[in-house]
This record gives C-alpha cells, sequence and structure tokens, in this order.
C-alpha cells in the first residue's frame, strides 16, 4: 500500500518490440537508479512482440507489482505504444526511454533535482547520450552540455533537442500533446519541440548520460526505417515541413531553433547514398520539391554552420539549394574559387592530389590518382608537365649564380643588403656582377665573383651560408618556370571509378576526377616530372599524398622499377636510369631522412633498412619469385602453379609464402623452399623479388611490412603483382578489384564470359593485364577417385560480421543449413545408399561453425578443398564459385536459392545467369532440393547432357594446361 499511497517522481515509459536481448539491461538500469526505486513508476507497454520481451515484461512486473505496469497491445507501432503509457502515467516527470538502452544510474536524481530548483522555468530537461555495442563515443550534439545550465533557445538556437529518450518532461506541460503516430520514425522530434516551443528554453544536465545502444545487427528502429518510403516523403512533411508551419502558426515566423532542428535531419537524409531501391524517379523528384521549398527558408549559414564531419556534405547542401555556383577566377594568387550564395565552397589551390600508384610499365611511367572537389572535371585539366633534369640544373645553377645575394642568409648582410635582397625577393628582377662584398657584415668563405657549380653550392649549404628555406622554395618556383617553357606537357585521361564517388540521395554534386597519366621515357635521360590542374589558364601545382598502398611513400621515398629508379622529393617525380650506385644513394638518403626524424619508434625501421642496404649486392643480381596463397593456408593457385614451376630451370629462385602456424606449413617443407609469412627472411626476399603471383590480391595479405610501419617499408616493395585468383569471378567485385587499390600486372581469368564482365566493369584494366589462360588449380581436378560422398558448400554472408552469435541463431542462413544438415529424408536416404555428406562451407564461416548441428554430417576444417572437389561425386551450394570447380570435372551441382536472401552480391550485375547457364537444378525449396538429391543418387550422380554442354561452352580451356600457359606468360612480364 506504501507505493501505490506514495506520488512518484518519475514515470518511464518503455514501448517494447522484439527487445528480448537487451530488456532486462534497459529495466535494471531504471530499478538501480540513486534516487530510490520506489519513487519510479515504470510502464512497459507490450507492442505486440513476438519474441519472449511479453515474459520478461511480465516476470519484473510479478517481482515489483507496485510500480511496473505491464500494458500489452496489439502490434501498432511506437508512437501509439508511448501515448497509452502517457495515458497511464502517475509521475511529476516523464521520460521515454527505449528498451534497448540505459539510464547511468544517476540520471533521475540528477534531473529530478535540477527540474525542483528550476520548476517555473523549464518544462524539459535533457541528458548527453553515449553510444555502446556497436558505436562507442558521444553524439554529436552534446556540444550543448558544456555545464548544467538553463538554454535560451532564442539566443543559443544551434542547442537544438531532438530526442525524447534522453529528455525529460514536466507532466503538466505535456497537455494535449501526443506522439504523432503516422511517423515511421522521428516522431520524438516533433513531440519535443511543439513542447520547447512553448517557452523556448530548455534544461540541460550535463553530469550523467543517457546511453544509446547502437545494435550490432543494425536492427534498431532507425537502421530499418532508411528503407522505407515514409522515410523520406512522409517525415519531409509530416516532421519538417509540420514543425516549420506550427512555429509560423504561434510565432508569425520559423524560429532558428526549429531550423536548426529540422537543418540538422535534413543533412542526415542527404548522408544517404542511394535511394534507388526505396522511392521511384518521380517521387524522389517530389522528395526534391520538398527539401528545396524548406532549404529556401533556412538560411546559409544555418545549413553551413551544422556539425557534420563532412564538411562537403554541407556545401552540397548548399549547392542543392542555390542550383548553380559562380567560377571566380583570381589570377594574382593563381586560384579559381567557386561561390555559392554569399559564400566560397571551394578553392582550387587548397586541394591534394592523392596518388594511388606509381608504376613504369615498357618504359611508360603510370601515376594513377584523383582529385575531388566541387570543379566539374570537365572544367579542369590535370596534366604532367616533364623536363630535362641535367638542362634545368644547369639552368638552376646559372639562376643561381646571377642572384647570389638573394641566397645569402640575412644575418651577414648589412640594412642595404637586406634591402636589395627583399626587392629582388619581391620582384622578377636578377642582378649581374653586383658587388656582394660591399653589403656583408663580415667575412665568409664565400667568393662573390666566383661561378658555383652545383657541388659548390651544395657545400655552400652545408656551410650554413645560404638561406635554405628560400633556397628550397625558390628552387621550386623555378623549377615550375622552367618545366612551363621548357617542358612537354601530357593531358591526364579520366577514368570511370564510380565505386568511390559520394552520392548524396542519388546526386554528386562533388565529383571525382580519377586520372592516369602516362609519360613517356628515354633510358638515356633524367626526367622530372610535376603534376598540375589546371582551370582556364590558372595552373596550380597542388600537394601530392599518398594512399597506403600505393608503392611509394613520402617516407619511402624511391622505388625500383624495371630498368628505372623513380624518387619523390619536394612534390616532384625524379626518373633516372637505373643503377646499383643510384639505387644505394637513393637508399642511404632515404635512411638519413628517417634517422633525421629523431624517433626512437623508427628504430627496428631503420635497422632492417640499414640491413637491406648491407646486404644489397648479395641479393640485388637474383632472379627472386614469391608464390602465396592465404597466410593461414595452401592448397588453391599459388600452390599448384608453385608445383608447376619448381620443375622448370630457368634459374629464378622460388619461394613459397605461409604462416608458420598454418597445417599446411610443415605439408609444404617436404617439397617447397618454404618461407614464414611477415618473417624477416620474407620481408627481405620481397624488396628484391621480381614477382609476388598469388591467389590473393590484397594489400594487407600479400605485403610482409603492412600495418602500422607500411608508409616506411612501401618503396621497397616493388615487384610485379601476378594476381591467379582465388575462383572464377561470377559477380561485379570492380568495387573491391579494381586498378586504383590493386595495380596488378597480371589478372588471370578462365572463361570467356568471365573474361568480358572485367570489362564490362570499372575494374579499369586493360588487355594487357587481364588474361584469358585458366585456373592453375584445376590442372589437378580428377573425378578419379570418387567415393560416394555429397558435399555441402554454402558460402558465406557478409552481414554475419557485424552480428551476434543470439542474432546469427534467429538468421534465415542458419536455419536453413542447419535444417538441410538434419533432415531426416536426406539422412536416411543416404545411409541407406551408403553415401557420406560432407559440410565444408566457406572459411568465413568456420568462425561460428559452433552455432550448427553437425551431429549427422562430417566436418573437417583440415579437408582440402581439390580432395573434396575430386572425391565428392555431387555437391549443394547457393552462391559459391566452387560450383565452377565441380562442373569443370562434369559433376553435378544442385544451387539451393531461397527468396529475400541477404546475400551480398546484386544478381543483377552478374554476367551468370542461374536459370540459362547454370551447371545444375536450382530451388528455393527444401523438399524439392531433397527430391532432386535423392534422382541424382539414384542416377550415380551423372551430369545431364544438358549441364555437360553448358560446361562446355563456359570454359575456354579444359585441357590441363592451364600451369604451363600462366607460367610461361608470367616470364614475358619485364
Amino acid at each position: 500500500m506504501f507505493f501505490e499511497s506514495k506520488p512518484y517522481k518519475f514515470s518511464i515509459i518503455m514501448a517494447v518490440y522484439n527487445t528480448a536481448d537487451y530488456l532486462s539491461e534497459s529495466i535494471d538500469s531504471i530499478i538501480n537508479q540513486t534516487i530510490g526505486f520506489e519513487n519510479i513508476e515504470l510502464i512497459l507497454v507490450d507492442d505486440g512482440s513476438s519474441d519472449s520481451s511479453k515474459d520478461i515484461c511480465l516476470s519484473y512486473h510479478e517481482k515489483y507489482p507496485h510500480n511496473i505496469k505491464y500494458i500489452y497491445q496489439e502490434n501498432q507501432g511506437q508512437a501509439v505504444a508511448r501515448n497509452n503509457g502517457m495515458k497511464a502515467a502517475k509521475g511529476k516527470y516523464l521520460n521515454f526511454l527505449d528498451s534497448d538502452d540505459k539510464l547511468e544510474l544517476n540520471a533521475l536524481e540528477l534531473v529530478y533535482d535540477f527540474f525542483e530548483k528550476n520548476y517555473k522555468n523549464v518544462d524539459v530537461v535533457s541528458i548527453p547520450m553515449k553510444f555502446f555495442d556497436r558505436k562507442d563515443g558521444e553524439h554529436i550534439l552534446n556540444y550543448k552540455y558544456e555545464s548544467t545550465r538553463l538554454v535560451d533557445l532564442k539566443s543559443e538556437p544551434n542547442c537544438i533537442q531532438l530526442s525524447a529518450s534522453s529528455a525529460f518532461f514536466k507532466r503538466k506541460a505535456i497537455k494535449n500533446f501526443e506522439f504523432d503516430t503516422e511517423l515511421v520514425v522521428s516522431e520524438d522530434a516533433v513531440f519535443v519541440n511543439k513542447i520547447l516551443l512553448e517557452k523556448c528554453r530548455h534544461g540541460v544536465v550535463s553530469d550523467t548520460s543517457y546511453l544509446y545502444r547502437k545494435r550490432t545487427s543494425k536492427t534498431s528502429t532507425i537502421d530499418s526505417t532508411l528503407k522505407k518510403k515514409e522515410y523520406y516523403i512522409d517525415r519531409s512533411q509530416k516532421f519538417f515541413k509540420a514543425l516549420f508551419d506550427y512555429s509560423k502558426d504561434k510565432y508569425g515566423k520559423v524560429l532558428d531553433f526549429i531550423k536548426h532542428t529540422v537543418m540538422y535531419d535534413i543533412q542526415w537524409m542527404f548522408d544517404i547514398s542511394d535511394v534507388s531501391d526505396v522511392l521511384d524517379e518521380n517521387e524522389l523528384e517530389q522528395l526534391y520539391s520538398i527539401l528545396h521549398e524548406l532549404l529556401e527558408e533556412i538560411d546559409d549559414s544555418i545549413i553551413l554552420n551544422q556539425k557534420h564531419p563532412d564538411r562537403s556534405l554541407l556545401k552540397s547542401i548548399l549547392l542543392f539549394k542555390h542550383g548553380n555556383t559562380e567560377t571566380i577566377k583570381d589570377t594574382y594568387g593563381n586560384n579559381a574559387k567557386i561561390k555559392v550564395g554569399n559564400y566560397i565552397i571551394d578553392e582550387l589551390y587548397y586541394h591534394i592530389f592523392y596518388i594511388d600508384a606509381v608504376e613504369i610499365s615498357n618504359d611508360n611511367l603510370k601515376i594513377l590518382g584523383f582529385l575531388k572537389s566541387f570543379f566539374r572535371p570537365e572544367e579542369i585539366k590535370i596534366q604532367a608537365i616533364t623536363y630535362n633534369k641535367t638542362e634545368f640544373l644547369k639552368y638552376w645553377v646559372e639562376y643561381f649564380n646571377k642572384n647570389k645575394i638573394v641566397f645569402i642568409k640575412k644575418e651577414f648582410l648589412d640594412e642595404d643588403g637586406k634591402n636589395i635582397k627583399d626587392y629582388l625577393l619581391h620582384s622578377n628582377n636578377s642582378y649581374d656582377n653586383l658587388n656582394i662584398a660591399q653589403y656583408l657584415k663580415c667575412d665568409l668563405n664565400f667568393n662573390y665573383e666566383q661561378t658555383y657549380n652545383l657541388k659548390q653550392i651544395e657545400w655552400l649549404i652545408k656551410k650554413d651560408l645560404i638561406d635554405l628555406e628560400y633556397y628550397n622554395k625558390a628552387y621550386e618556383n623555378i623549377s615550375i618556370l622552367y618545366a612551363e617553357t621548357c617542358g612537354k606537357i601530357f593531358d591526364a585521361e579520366k577514368m570511370n571509378y564510380p565505386n568511390r564517388e559520394k552520392y548524396h540521395l542519388n546526386l554528386n554534386f562533388n565529383p571525382n576526377y580519377n586520372f592516369e597519366l602516362s609519360i613517356p621515357l628515354t633510358l638515356k635521360e633524367s626526367s622530372e616530372i610535376k603534376i598540375r590542374v589546371s582551370y582556364d589558364n590558372i595552373n596550380s601545382y597542388l600537394d601530392i599524398a599518398f594512399n597506403y598502398y600505393s608503392r611509394l611513400t613520402k617516407e619511402s621515398f624511391y622505388s625500383k622499377k624495371e630498368d628505372y629508379l623513380i624518387k619523390f622529393e619536394d612534390n616532384t617525380f625524379t626518373v633516372i636510369p637505373y643503377t646499383n650506385f643510384d639505387c644505394l644513394r637513393f637508399e642511404k638518403e632515404n635512411i638519413n631522412h628517417l634517422i633525421s626524424k629523431n624517433e626512437s619508434s623508427l628504430n627496428n625501421v631503420i635497422n632492417f633498412r640499414k640491413q637491406y642496404y648491407d646486404l644489397f649486392y648479395k641479393f640485388n643480381n637474383r632472379r627472386i619469385w614469391l608464390f602465396m596463397d592465404r597466410p593461414e593456408i595452401a592448397g588453391d593457385n599459388a600452390e599448384q602453379l608453385y608445383k608447376y614451376a619448381i620443375n622448370q630451370n630457368d634459374n629464378i629462385e622460388k619461394y613459397f609464402i605461409i604462416s608458420k602456424d598454418s597445417k599446411d606449413y610443415d605439408r609444404l617443407k617436404g617439397f617447397a623452399n618454404v618461407v614464414e609469412y611477415k618473417s624477416k627472411e620474407h620481408k627481405l626476399l620481397s624488396c628484391f623479388a621480381e614477382k609476388i603471383i598469388s591467389s590473393h590480391p590484397d594489400d594487407d595479405l600479400i605485403n610482409p611490412f603492412s600495418g602500422r610501419y607500411e608508409k616506411y617499408f612501401n618503396g621497397l616493395f616493388s615487384a610485379k603483382l601476378c594476381f591467379l585468383q582465388h575462383g572464377i569471378i561470377l559477380n561485379n567485385i570492380s568495387s573491391w578489384l579494381h586498378k586504383y587499390d590493386k595495380f596488378l600486372h597480371l589478372f588471370v581469368t578462365s572463361a570467356k564470359k568471365e573474361y568480358e564482365s572485367i570489362f564490362n566493369n570499372p575494374y579499369n584494366y586493360d588487355e594487357s593485364v587481364v588474361k584469358l589462360l585458366g585456373l592453375p588449380r584445376y590442372d589437378n581436378l580428377d573425378k578419379g577417385n570418387e567415393k560416394n560422398q555429397i558435399v555441402i558448400m554454402p558460402t558465406w554472408r557478409r552481414s554475419m560480421r557485424e552480428m551476434t552469435e543470439s542474432e546469427i541463431k534467429k538468421s534465415t542462413y542458419l536455419k536453413k543449413w542447419n535444417s538441410l544438415l538434419n533432415n531426416e529424408k536426406l539422412l536416411e536416404y543416404a545411409q541407406k545408399n551408403n553415401y557420406k555428406i560432407i559440410f565444408k562451407p566457406h572459411i568465413n564461416v568456420n568462425e561460428i561453425i559452433h552455432l550448427f548441428d553437425l551431429d549427422n554430417v562430417i566436418f573437417d576444417d583440415e579437408l582440402s578443398y581439390q580432395n573434396v572437389f575430386n572425391e565428392s561425386k555431387l555437391l549443394i551450394t547457393d552462391f559459391s564459385s566452387v560450383a565452377f570447380d565441380f562442373a569443370y570435372m562434369k559433376k553435378p551441382v544442385l544451387y539451393y536459392q531461397w527468396e529475400n536472401d541477404d546475400f551480398h552480391f546484386d544478381l543483377t550485375e552478374s554476367y551468370f545467369d542461374y536459370e540459362e547457364m547454370g551447371f545444375g537444378e536450382k530451388t528455393n525449396d527444401e523438399n524439392e532440393l531433397i527430391h532432386l538429391i535423392k534422382k541424382h543418387i539414384d542416377d550415380d550422380c551423372q551430369m545431364k547432357e544438358k549441364f555437360k554442354q553448358r560446361v562446355d561452352d563456359f570454359y575456354r580451356f579444359t585441357d590441363k594446361n592451364n600451369c604451363k600457359r600462366v607460367y610461361d606468360y608470367i616470364l614475358t612480364i619485364k
């Protein structure tokens, strides 16, 4: 009776829907509040949950019957649940805690104290939001919680509040306000801000937090609603426009804090790149029209002052609002600017060239990279200017000798000398035979009448007589001047790389200029190459940065490429003919550069590079090829090709790279030159290797230096990469396997359709790289050792990376395959006909293999794929490319593909049609699949003639000479 008679300080209304995994945590965070649970009324509104949420709610209600209420409703949505909870609430203050979130234990006590002190002045109090689970850290709007205080929204309009969960409300102030039941999301923001418009102020309590769960599986309401039409058009009208109209009705205008509130949410809508699968063209145009109308009422300054981490997104929204730009030429500053409204949103001069690859192929220097800006690619040009380094150095020496006073340090000059120096620095004038001696403050070991050569100039620099900062700046400026008057210009080719583009609601406001420069080289010459961007005769030589996978960096600034050395220094590429002397000279410079950083963390890097220097002549003339599959497992195309290669007498040293922890390590030791992955030996061999021959092209797998210190070694790792493939490419994987990320020198394909697909999608390789040669491992496929054996080989799903184990257990993927593996009809028929069932899923599935019920099948992760292919009579898979290996031997395949599968490739982009090209029957029904398996067992698992014909039509080679073809081609790569 005590609890019934005493008024509650808080009513916590919790809408519950299928959150059984998190619900107890949320409830416990209320029960354990420091204010005392006897002061709290917890109202659990079950919105028709289908999991065990109801049982959890009832168990807590039974334990705390006086202050935990349970209300059940048919599924009608969170807004209805909250409204029903409000009708039952008796507390002085209300909160709407989400059933997967939590409150810090002191939250209610601190909020209550603040409310009581400021009761007449405030109706709403909020606390900071902190993320946990999939994401941690602070919410982007937490800047307003610098201290516990009252916020006047008219003077601080950016201190907005959107969440009803992290806010607390005076029950008497809510009046007739309710959550809008027609909104699928954002009903919070409308509810909160209508209340805030009453007093235009709210309280913020800084010393506690609302703990906001970002679910690992991305199954929260906000995550799921992004794929609903209502999130876009309905929300724009019933949230954005409705709040604007409400403010106009109340105040005759849209208050700035309402503009900030709506703009905050608009920016996140624009952060969604593609909505093609949600809105059709007419709906998208309708959305654009509504957003245009709203943005017309939002000041440009409010748009640009949002806290979004991507400033280019806000500029894109501004561009969307105004619809056009003005380009302003700044000839004096050698710059071009883009203006939208009254704001400059971009300047050409301040951009950076990002370099993906620097390679030499057939006496052509290839520089691949991109420039991202608001300048349209068709408005600008990216160009390389190359000039003869020897001729330029003559020009530079002449310039130095004509302007010696400019380079002398000011501290050695009297005032007249300093004035002359300043005059010359800021003009295009030079002098001849000016008597420097009369302006010197002291005697210097500097013969002002002498004409200095390059070595003597270097000597002056070492003697600290020369102003090195100006010397370097002048060198750069004069080199640009020389390049533009004496150099050759090469225009970049624009490359299509859609995966790098950033879209906002299907619109691209600042497209990348993806470029490839090709500069012819001459072995007898030393060349200097600079890169510039040009807009209407304004040329800007931008800074250059290297992406981590490029084989050149500012920390490892030179590299061996074919018959050349490339060096990067002072934003300039220098290419000289290769000599051992110059290679060691560059290496010594690189070591000294790293030493000059004086960082103890680089000691191991420096020591390794010193060892490389000392062993240079021991290794440099050896021909070294490195073979590898995955670091942890062999048995793929690289191993098969390696077995062929070691029998070729061609004076090439061949090594197989694999982790010492791999089960294959000892097996390979029996016949191979095995080198431990990422060992010192592996790293050293990589520095001198001609070729890296691998079934996997990812830098973090093949590069022994990958990781934190990779940038200090990249220039040393210059072998040509020959990609043997892991299997036949079935889908469009150009977002991963493209030239800008993996600069391949050989890209093996096996089927004509596969070969053609590489050029039909933006991989950006040409015919000189992509070759139709056949997978080496196919040479070892042999159906002569068949057993009565069925193998089930599903591929994996990327979505499982972000699922908890309990979520994977509930997934369709696990349920479907588990059901098949334990199907009584299948098991009985297999046993009756003496067939074994092998389960051999994608290697990534092994991480969750304990979730499968494998009592009735054979699972052994040490079984080699090759043996499984050769020994099994029938394959069951979904989308795995292992079907190509199996069908290659003309053994039957069954495809089990159910509807609404979350397979991570868009099958509409694939050249492979399972109905027209598949090597076996396809079904989405388990019973039909069992029927098909039985029929195959009855027929001794013979492939039907129509599927045999499809195999013949698909493959280019079935002669078991793939290893020879691939190896012979690799020999031809320079």
